[in-house]
């Protein structure tokens, strides 16, 4: 059971909310894109890398992409997702890549259909754990005397 002992534990709990409330706002999203998504078939424009800066992992890269709308309009946009690396190289410039788009929003669009529901995981198992934080940190703390 949760209780309020220490302003550290009011910090958690807080803490704990925020996550677990952008963890179920991003599961809904990423469901209501998954919901109403449209596969298509885009043309890499181009392509950006990003570095990592913690411990040296590899770059991420963001494709931007063109392709034509259930409307006919043609959208350019650029893939929130980074790709993969474990995936191969990148796409090449002008190669047709299959992706997914919200027609409702046809800026909207993914390499997948369900992306977001790993990170909305993420949010609310480190949501469970702020929430519970202050309590195992205790427990730790004064247990940590005895010995064998």
């Amino acid at each position: 059971m949760l209780s309020v002992r220490r302003p550290i534990d009011a910090v958690s709990i807080a803490v704990g909310a925020l996550l677990g409330a952008l963890g179920a706002v991003q599961w809904k999203d990423s469901g209501d894109f998954a919901d109403h998504a449209l596969q298509v078939t885009a043309t890499l424009v181009d392509s950006r890398e990003t570095k990592k800066q913690v411990l040296d992992a590899a770059p991420e890269t963001y494709l931007r992409v063109e392709f034509s709308a259930a409307g006919g309009d043609i959208v350019r946009t650029e893939l929130p997702d980074p790709l993969q690396s474990s995936a191969g190289p990148p796409p090449e410039k002008g190669e047709r890549i299959s992706i997914w788009y919200d027609p409702r929003s046809p800026q909207t669009a993914r390499l997948t259909r369900g992306a977001g529901r790993k990170g909305a995981l993420v949010l609310l198992a480190l949501a469970a754990g702020a929430l519970f934080a202050p309590a195992i940190l205790r427990r730790s703390l004064r247990g940590s005397g005895g010995g064998g």
